[in-house]
This record gives C-alpha cells, sequence and structure tokens, in this order.
C-alpha cells in the first residue's frame, strides 16, 4: 500500500488521513471495559 505521490495523494490529504486514524486508536484504547468479565486459567 503507498501514500504519498506514488499513490496521487497530497502530503495535506496523508496528514489528514493519519489524523483521523490517531483519533480513532486513542477512542479504541481508552474504551471503558469494565463491563466485561476477562477469566483466565494460571
Amino acid at each position: 500500500m503507498a501514500l504519498g505521490v506514488d499513490a496521487g495523494i497530497s502530503k495535506s490529504e496523508v496528514s489528514r488521513i493519519c489524523a483521523q486514524l490517531d483519533e480513532e486508536m486513542n477512542a479504541f484504547r481508552t474504551r471503558d471495559l469494565s463491563h466485561l468479565a476477562f477469566p483466565y486459567l494460571l
């Protein structure tokens, strides 16, 4: 997968896409998991 000139996408478009992905990843990493049970074996 190519981003940038090889794909015909401008630097500003790549930056916008990356910023959006950063927001989505932050929302995923900081989501509340207290309502789930995580059983495990010792």
